[in-house]
């Protein structure tokens, strides 16, 4: 090897040409020093596997960045040796691509179709979407008569009235899937739902009785048309959003009673929904609540 070296780059050696040549492979050389270097760049590769990389960011051949369950781990390299390393909160948002089902007749049902049935499958459906539609409704329904207790362990109080009409609802044409059915469907699929608004501003989350199951996204934009967002949100996704947006109590009653905030509470929820309030007008607790509830119904 160095034979090969000297003839490639010297072509008389000398003692002085050796002497010129040693810094130029240095680098290259076993050296205790080089093998230090090479045990921490070893170490930094063992800790940043353990702590589950998500996103490495090289510019110009040089990793300036390393993304580790949503927070930005800023690498700083100085002369090929790792100097140091800033961690940085930093709230990626999810999002990754979006479904819009093509038939926007009950969207909300034909997004829960996709997330099950695949989108392939959905595309097969061709025209028979009424058809397939009750295929599917009917299937939950007799689910849902054998079962009657399976929706006990949703996060909503379902009664026994409750459950006879999803099951008369299921067996009926429909034209929008009510959020009982809803319900039903998850509980059926075995799947956990988010719905926000357009705006990103509000959450409403639905667990199928089964708190291990999948959790996905879906978005309801104008004239009820709903879109899925995304993948199978993750820990750090669900977290996200519900930081994010303000979780709904309930799909018909978005706050809990008024004697469950306190004022300062009202106002933190005003303020991170970022809704204007008159300047010089004194808001009473209720003033904020209704103020709060309008907004809520309003999307």
């Amino acid at each position: 090897m160095s034979s090969f070296l000297f003839e490639t780059f010297i072509k008389e050696p000398t003692t002085s040409s050796f002497m010129e040549m040693l810094p130029l492979i240095q680098p290259f050389m076993l050296t205790v020093e080089n093998k230090s270097l090479f045990s921490t760049v070893e170490m930094e590769k063992k800790i940043v596997l353990e702590n589950k990389v998500e996103a490495v960011v090289v510019v110009e051949n040089k990793v300036e960045a390393i993304v580790v369950e949503n927070k930005v781990e800023a690498v700083v390299v100085v002369e090929n040796k790792v100097e140091s390393v800033v961690v940085v909160e930093n709230k990626l948002k999810p999002i990754i691509n979006t479904i819009l089902p093509k038939n926007r007749n009950d969207s909300l049902f034909w997004c829960l179709y996709i997330l099950h049935f695949g989108y392939n499958d959905y595309i097969q459906v061709s025209r028979n979407y009424g058809v397939r539609s009750l295929e599917v409704k009917k299937q939950v329904g007799d689910w849902l008569t054998k079962f009657p207790n399976a929706l006990k362990l949703t996060n909503y109080k379902v009664t026994k009235a409750s459950i006879q009409e999803i099951i008369s609802e299921c067996i009926t044409c429909q034209k929008e899937t009510s959020m009982l059915s809803l319900l039903a469907i998850l509980a059926h699929f075995k799947m956990n739902l988010f719905i926000i608004d357009a705006k990103e501003r509000f959450l409403l989350e639905f667990i199928g009785g089964c708190h291990d199951g999948p959790t996905y996204l879906i978005q309801k934009g104008g004239r009820s048309n709903y879109s899925i967002v995304g993948d199978r949100l993750t820990d750090n996704d669900k977290k996200y959003w519900k930081e994010k947006c303000l979780c709904l109590h309930h799909y018909e009653k978005p706050l809990q009673t008024i004697s469950h905030y306190k004022v300062d509470d009202l106002h933190s929820i005003i303020n991170k929904l970022n809704i204007k309030l008159e300047e010089g007008k004194k808001y009473k607790k209720q003033d904020l609540y209704l103020l709060l509830w309008n907004e809520c119904l309003q999307n």
